[in-house]
């Protein structure tokens, strides 16, 4: 076991070498991260664009809680989450990027989901108090187009304005 341990590691090694990356959670399909693919134009355009939601009025900042005003969320998923019973979908259309604005306030209720058993039953066998499953809200993911060797953001980013905050899409 601590063999193919090694080898695996050893494979690792290798392609961080050659190629800047390492393949984390590995299964069936890689995840790539790298510290090093970005060019340094790519990284001076994301501070550019970053900049003006960093240098909000110290008012509207938000801080992550509990780090002494150290973490600044400049884009926080939990702000505008979909929520249960008062969040509106619509189920059978595709909301695409441009014009993205003009489907405000369009669809219906997405209903409030029952507590499932199963929440209920891991609850109780925990130490903690621990939800496995939550029910009234969802963070919002954004749709990204992996066809393509520089795939697009092609959704609206949760939190992010599609007009004024357009160059960080």
């Amino acid at each position: 076991m601590a063999d193919s341990c090694l080898v695996e590691l050893a494979k690792k090694a290798n392609l961080f070498e050659e190629t800047g990356m390492v393949p984390v959670m590995d299964y069936a399909a890689y995840v790539i991260k790298s510290d090093t693919i970005l060019t340094q134009t790519l990284k001076d355009e994301l501070k550019a664009a970053v900049e003006p939601l960093e240098n909000l009025q110290r008012s509207q900042n938000d801080w992550q809680p509990d780090t002494d005003e150290k973490v600044l969320n400049v884009v926080d998923p939990s702000l505008y989450p979909l929520v249960y019973g008062i969040s509106k979908i619509l189920p059978d259309q595709y909301v695409p990027l441009d014009g993205c604005i003009d489907y405000c306030g369009l669809g219906d209720i997405i209903p409030q989901l029952p507590k499932p058993k199963l929440d209920r039953y891991i609850a109780r066998q925990l130490p903690l108090r621990v939800k496995a499953f939550e029910t009234r809200y969802q963070w919002l993911p954004c749709e990204i187009d992996l066809t393509d060797q520089k795939p697009p953001i092609v959704s609206y980013i949760n939190n992010l304005h599609p007009v004024r905050d357009a160059s960080l899409y």
